[in-house]
């Protein structure tokens, strides 16, 4: 899609370092400056980089230990597959498919999770209640994989897809109905000092929101939407600090073109990981701050919705795109996206991790239905692909 919008890309290699706090420093701050593992992006700096505070020694057990259980997790997830919805129960949870390959706990909680909650911005039990084939199959497909980012940053993409678009912006729809004649909209413009009330009908309606927002508007399905759990992530941009400039310099003079991703983890109660990116501008940016309150260099915050996954909600989403039979759902008729003109996008809408290829996906399984033109791919293919991946 990419190389179709002529949208330039390129690989982007990143260290994670892995650090925790404690109950006494996560009150004070939660950065701290003695990492327990530094880790490359596919080992482009071997052997990894030793933290300050860690002995040789110390350093050469952990990457031995590391090495061995890595290696036990990447083959069991290649070759032993999660166990499927069957006979009325549910898929495999996350935590469920670790037991059965008898990883360490250390590994586990260490390492495993703080990755993986970083990538889904939840926290750490919220990842064990995943089902276990999102993850598997996320380690699967981005196994030795490069990682890639967007050379001129997310507004050139935002451009590129926004040609030949209405965008009608200071308005809110508070309600969507099928009622025989049409698809009703209405919804709510925002003026100087007024508002005002309008709707229309449409012919088809396209939802790109979270499921609490689908439910809320459109009440045929406000129950199913509300069986899958979301949360409120924060997301802020802050200021480096001169400690952290000194800490920076002294690791991009070991790998100039790596980006600097700070995993500060928090083990107690659900546990949670604060994900610190810092960007070669000199700006960093947190999601899942530890610290609920405004920090001295804060520039701007912001919050999101994210859309969690359980096995149940697995089940619904699959039932919605795929008229499956569902165990957790009524015998009679489900409604499924398209029914009545309406539609389901978005990275909750396919059968695994909330990522952006699921907007992706779900975005040309509408184009393929109302036999709209897909530029970077064939019909036939993208029912392949839809057919795969639902």
């Amino acid at each position: 899609m990419y190389d179709h919008l002529k949208v330039s890309y390129h690989s982007q290699p990143f260290l994670f370092e892995f650090s925790k706090v404690t109950r006494l420093n996560r009150e004070q701050t939660p950065y701290d400056d003695s990492p327990y593992f530094i880790h490359s992006s596919n080992n482009h700096i071997f052997p990894p980089i030793r933290p300050s505070t860690m002995s040789i020694l110390e350093h050469i057990v952990e990457m031995m230990y590391l090495l061995l259980c890595y290696a036990w997790y990447t083959v069991c997830c290649l070759l032993i597959s999660p166990r499927h919805s069957r006979d009325g129960r549910l898929c495999e949870t996350y935590m469920e498919y670790l037991e059965r390959l008898r990883l360490p706990r250390y590994f586990v909680d260490c390492y495993l999770l703080p990755l993986m909650s970083a990538v889904t911005t939840c926290s750490h039990q919220a990842v064990l209640r995943f089902p276990a084939k999102d993850l598997i199959e996320y380690k699967r497909k981005t196994h030795n994989q490069l990682h890639f980012t967007v050379s001129k940053g997310v507004q050139e993409v935002q451009e590129k897809l926004a040609v030949g678009l209405n965008v009608q912006l200071r308005s809110r729809v508070h309600e969507v109905a099928n009622d025989g004649a049409g698809i009703r909209v209405c919804w709510i413009e925002f003026g100087n000092d007024k508002r005002e009330t309008k709707e229309r009908i449409f012919d088809h309606v396209i939802f790109a929101v979270a499921p609490n927002v689908v439910g809320s508007l459109f009440a045929p399905l406000s129950s199913m939407m509300a069986r899958i759990p979301t949360i409120q992530v924060r997301s802020i941009v802050t200021k480096r600090s001169n400690s952290k400039e000194r800490r920076r310099l002294q690791v991009q003079s070991i790998s100039s073109k790596s980006q600097r991703i700070r995993l500060v983890n928090w083990f107690e109660g659900e546990g949670w990981t604060q994900s610190d990116h810092e960007q070669t501008s000199g700006l960093i940016v947190t999601t899942c701050p530890l610290k609920e309150s405004v920090q001295a260099n804060e520039l701007h915050s912001a919050t999101f919705t994210r859309v969690l996954r359980t096995p149940e909600s697995r089940d619904i989403v699959n039932t919605i795109f795929d008229c499956r039979k569902s165990p957790s759902l009524p015998q009679s008729k489900t409604w499924m996206s398209g029914d009545g003109g309406i539609w389901l996008v978005g990275g909750w809408c396919w059968d695994g991790m909330v990522l952006l290829e699921g907007c992706i996906s779900s975005a040309m399984r509408v184009a393929d239905s109302l036999e709209v033109d897909i530029p970077w791919s064939d019909r036939v293919t993208v029912n392949a692909h839809i057919t795969n991946r639902i």
